[in-house]
């Protein structure tokens, strides 16, 4: 994961410091049955931002693209993807 500082802001009436980040996670899981397999790859960017006073959780936002593909015993590779985003 990398991150960066975004500097200060106002938010919510609050002096807020935040960070951006992104990243990437790997996947390679054997399966359960023989000649079964899951690969993937998951990438995420986002930030957050804390309350000078406080240190609390002002605002958050983080989205992820995750991409999976699977292998089925005749070899068959199924390719899969999902995305998704929260925030606060």
């Amino acid at each position: 994961m990398v991150s960066h500082p975004v500097g200060l802001t106002l938010l919510a009436d609050k002096v807020s410091t935040g960070i951006a980040f992104q990243g990437v996670g790997r996947l390679e899981v054997g399966g359960g049955n023989p000649g079964r397999s899951q690969q993937g790859e998951s990438y995420y960017v986002g930030n957050c931002y804390l309350s000078m006073d406080e240190a609390d959780l002002v605002s958050a936002e983080m989205t992820e693209l995750v991409m999976v593909s699977m292998r089925n015993t005749s070899g068959k590779q199924v390719p899969m993807h999902s995305a998704g985003s929260c925030g606060s």
